[in-house]
């Protein structure tokens, strides 16, 4: 897979859906990482973790449900109502489970013992007869061996060993592994991730985020369609571009509280919110078609809360007249709109065609060495001694407020901490003076900066 540094071998989970694919990617990541739900179609893109069983590291490959194309369109890939477009959907869904597939060393092939052996069973498993890699026959909902009286249909596939297992309560997980995992180290180590800057993808559904991506990596790595709320998931990607390694994380669409909608969408948006809170850099997608409407001025003030570098994109701008001039005009709305983020660059792209994409990254490399930026301290002297005589604090309550010194505190964001005679007399606009004076002096774009005051030791 294009710029995915993860450690061999494959192991691909695949099946029909509902079967508990998601349940047993879950159990051995050893957290909730892909959503559950008790429907078909939840699972729609290629989830990938790294999982250490016995001292070998493997990655898991977690698929959506193979449907054989003869079999009719369910609801959850039907889209929303009026939307249309499930056929397209279901079809983008299972040419993700061929490239996991194609991609895989090892397959696991799991079928519910609840439902017996159905004829979409028999079909994957005919299919599967063509496979020349090792495929191992998972029987899942079994919950332990008084139970395996249930695997007596499933003996009609004719393969040498099934494997019963429960995946929601680990019952003969043990086993399968011991069966199906190569025992060698992985040649291949994935990158420490506190070393990979996180860049996290948002904004509304259908904004083009999945879309992004998958240009990127110049490849299918995720669903991309025009019905919204596909992508439920958060999806780890790690990118390589020149000598240079990212993690790109695709999230859901990020709708108005009041239009979430109960079960899947909202651990997706829930999901989406977690991913934000482990990222380093946030890129907001702004479809240019639609304009800058509120709930994205939402998403760019839960990136700020965070303390999280931020860059705008301006999406589907192939959409738009060309030239610099209607640039500027775009981005005086923009602007208009985004007050508390003058601070974020913009980049005009079409994420479809790929216009603008390579800029990102260059994008991303300076707001990131300014998110991680730290002031030497003459240079943070300095600075200081200059702002006090020129533009000391003003009075609090009829006496001066003296600032005695300044000291950067942290990075990710950049974090200042001012010692004072009185900590709480500062004013907000003078908190805006002292960002804005960082700022001109040393840069910062693209990043929140903070600023503390404490009172000075021995006042």
């Amino acid at each position: 897979m294009t710029g995915m540094v993860l450690p061999r071998p494959f192991v691909a989970v695949i099946g029909r859906p509902n079967v508990g694919k998601s349940t047993l990617f879950n159990r051995l990541v050893g957290h909730r990482l892909a959503i559950v739900q008790d429907e078909p179609g939840v699972t729609r893109d290629r989830n990938y973790h790294a999982v250490e069983y016995c001292g070998t590291r493997f990655t898991l490959i977690d698929t959506g449900g193979i449907v054989p194309d003869h079999v009719p369109v369910t609801p959850p890939f039907s889209g929303r109502e009026g939307t249309g477009g499930g056929e397209q959907l279901l079809a983008q869904v299972q040419r993700q489970t061929d490239f996991a597939i194609e991609e895989a060393d090892v397959l696991i092939y799991m079928m519910d013992a609840r439902e017996g052996l159905t004829g979409v069973d028999l079909e994957i498993a005919e299919r599967l007869r063509k496979v020349t890699k090792p495929v191992w026959y998972a029987v899942n909902k079994i919950d332990g061996p008084k139970h395996d009286e249930k695997l007596y249909d499933f003996y009609q596939l004719g393969v040498e060993r099934l494997f019963p297992l429960s995946a929601e309560h680990g019952y003969g997980l043990d086993d399968l592994l011991e069966a199906a995992i190569p025992k060698r180290t992985a040649a291949l180590e994935e990158p420490p991730p506190d070393q990979l800057p996180r860049i996290i993808v948002l904004g509304r559904p259908n904004a083009g985020k999945s879309t992004l991506i998958n240009t990127i990596l110049g490849e299918e790595r995720l669903v991309t369609s025009e019905v919204p709320g596909t992508t439920r998931d958060t999806i780890d990607t790690v990118v390589e571009r020149g000598e240079k390694t990212y993690r790109f994380i695709d999230t859901a669409g990020i709708r108005r509280r009041g239009k979430v909608g109960r079960g899947v969408e909202h651990f997706s948006v829930a999901r989406a919110q977690d991913a934000l809170a482990r990222a380093d850099l946030a890129l907001i997608l702004i479809d240019v078609s639609e304009g800058v409407v509120e709930q994205e001025t939402k998403i760019a003030g839960d990136v700020l809360a965070a303390g999280k570098a931020c860059i705008l994109l301006i999406n589907k701008w192939d959409l738009k007249p060309r030239g610099e001039e209607a640039k500027e005009e775009f981005l005086d709305k923009v602007k208009q709109k985004f007050v508390f983020l003058e601070h974020a660059p913009a980049v005009f792209i079409s994420a479809l065609k790929g216009t603008g994409v390579g800029k990102i990254f260059s994008a991303i490399d300076t707001v990131m060495a300014a998110y991680t930026k730290r002031v030497t301290t003459g240079d943070l002297n300095r600075f200081f001694e200059k702002v006090m005589r020129d533009h000391p604090p003003p009075l609090s309550k009829g006496r001066s407020v003296r600032l005695y010194y300044i000291t950067q505190a942290a990075t990710k964001p950049p974090t200042f901490v001012a010692f004072s005679n009185d900590a709480s007399g500062l004013p907000a606009n003078y908190h805006r003076y002292l960002e804005n004076s960082l700022r001109k002096q040393f840069g910062f774009a693209g990043t929140p900066i903070r600023i503390k005051v404490r009172m000075k030791k021995g006042r």
